[in-house]
Protein backbone atom coordinates (compact mmCIF):
# COMPACT_ATOMS: atom_id res chain seq x y z
CA UNK A 1 0.00 0.00 0.00
CA UNK A 2 2.96 2.44 0.60
CA UNK A 3 3.30 2.30 -3.28
CA UNK A 4 0.57 4.32 -3.69
CA UNK A 5 2.21 7.37 -1.26
CA UNK A 6 5.04 6.59 -3.07
CA UNK A 7 3.38 7.42 -6.56
CA UNK A 8 1.29 10.27 -5.48
CA UNK A 9 4.78 12.04 -4.11
CA UNK A 10 6.04 11.36 -7.15
CA UNK A 11 3.73 12.73 -9.31
CA UNK A 12 3.37 15.96 -6.75
CA UNK A 13 7.29 16.41 -6.90
CA UNK A 14 8.62 14.94 -10.18
CA UNK A 15 9.90 11.17 -9.97
CA UNK A 16 13.70 12.76 -9.38
CA UNK A 17 12.51 14.48 -6.30
CA UNK A 18 11.42 11.50 -4.75
CA UNK A 19 14.30 9.46 -6.08
CA UNK A 20 16.49 11.83 -3.93
CA UNK A 21 14.41 12.41 -1.13
CA UNK A 22 14.95 8.23 -1.06
CA UNK A 23 18.57 8.18 -1.09
CA UNK A 24 18.89 10.75 1.76
CA UNK A 25 16.48 8.27 3.38
CA UNK A 26 18.84 5.80 2.69
CA UNK A 27 21.76 7.27 3.65
CA UNK A 28 20.11 8.22 7.32
CA UNK A 29 20.37 4.03 7.97
CA UNK A 30 16.47 4.29 7.30
CA UNK A 31 14.75 1.57 4.97
CA UNK A 32 13.31 4.25 2.06
CA UNK A 33 10.55 1.30 0.69
CA UNK A 34 8.12 2.56 3.87
CA UNK A 35 6.74 5.49 3.03
CA UNK A 36 7.03 6.63 7.41
CA UNK A 37 10.37 6.69 7.10
CA UNK A 38 9.99 8.89 3.80
CA UNK A 39 6.92 10.89 5.55
CA UNK A 40 9.65 11.54 8.79
CA UNK A 41 12.39 12.68 6.83
CA UNK A 42 10.05 14.95 4.60
CA UNK A 43 8.31 16.68 7.74
CA UNK A 44 12.38 17.01 9.54
CA UNK A 45 13.25 18.71 6.69
CA UNK A 46 10.09 20.50 5.24
CA UNK A 47 10.88 24.45 7.20
CA UNK A 48 13.58 24.36 4.62
CA UNK A 49 12.32 23.15 1.84
CA UNK A 50 8.51 24.00 0.83
CA UNK A 51 8.20 21.57 -1.42
CA UNK A 52 8.31 18.68 1.35
CA UNK A 53 5.32 20.46 3.31
CA UNK A 54 3.89 20.70 -0.17
CA UNK A 55 3.41 17.40 -0.97
CA UNK A 56 3.07 16.18 2.71
CA UNK A 57 0.02 18.24 2.52
CA UNK A 58 -0.66 16.59 -0.40
CA UNK A 59 -0.64 13.24 0.14
CA UNK A 60 -1.97 13.32 3.41
CA UNK A 61 -4.98 14.87 2.26
CA UNK A 62 -5.50 12.43 -0.40
CA UNK A 63 -4.98 9.55 2.61
CA UNK A 64 -7.74 11.61 4.53
CA UNK A 65 -10.09 11.44 1.81
CA UNK A 66 -9.41 7.54 1.03
CA UNK A 67 -10.36 7.57 4.70
CA UNK A 68 -13.84 9.01 4.44
CA UNK A 69 -14.37 7.13 1.67
CA UNK A 70 -13.89 3.89 3.37
CA UNK A 71 -15.74 4.85 6.33
CA UNK A 72 -18.49 5.97 4.60
CA UNK A 73 -18.84 2.85 2.65
CA UNK A 74 -18.83 1.25 6.45
CA UNK A 75 -21.83 3.09 7.69
CA UNK A 76 -23.94 2.39 4.27
CA UNK A 77 -23.62 -1.41 4.79
CA UNK A 78 -25.17 -0.99 8.59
Amino acid sequence: SDRMWFALAAYNMGPGAIDGVLSRVKQSGQDPHQWANVYRYLSEHSARRGQYRQVIHYVSNIRAYLENIKQDQRISRL
